[in-house]
This record gives structure tokens, sequence and C-alpha cells, in this order.
């Protein structure tokens, strides 16, 4: 199974996403905010708690559980890398 975002990462360019596979909660979490924001950068947590989508998320997919802050900032900023956007 091959991960949309790795998919775009080799495409554009020729790697896999931070150069490494990612594993863990990572890619599913990246999945449900493509989902989540049809491929459109996660709002600035000024506009969107993250405390908000991380009980969003754990909603959605309760394997996710437990979700700390740093696993979530980290796939949101992988997400919007992958969207060719740097915001997070």
């Amino acid at each position: 199974m091959i991960y949309e975002a790795d998919y775009r990462s080799w495409v554009t360019t020729g790697t896999a996403a931070q150069g490494k596979s990612v594993k863990g909660k990572q890619p599913v979490i990246i999945a449900l905010l493509e989902k989540k924001f049809l491929n459109k950068p996660v709002p600035q947590p000024a506009f969107y708690s993250r405390d908000r989508l991380r009980a969003e998320l754990l909603e959605e997919n309760k394997t996710l559980d437990p979700l700390d802050l740093a696993t979530l900032r980290k796939a949101i900023k992988s997400y919007n890398r992958s969207i060719g956007n740097e915001a997070m």
C-alpha cells in the first residue's frame, strides 16, 4: 500500500516524504487530514485549535489513542509539505 502523501513526494522530489518511510500513526493521521481538508492546508492553530483537531481525529479513528500534540504537529507539517504548503 502506498500512501498518497508518499506518492506525491516521490513524484515531486523523487524520494519518500522526509527521505524515509513514515511509520506509526503519522500515515493514518495524514490520510485523515487529506480526507478532512480535501488536500488543502491545515488551518493555522489560531483558526483551528490543535486540541479540537486532535479530538476530531480521535473520534474518527480510535486506534490513534493516545495521540499527543507533538505527533499531530509533525503529521500536520508532513501533510502540508506534501501538498506544497509549509504553513502549520
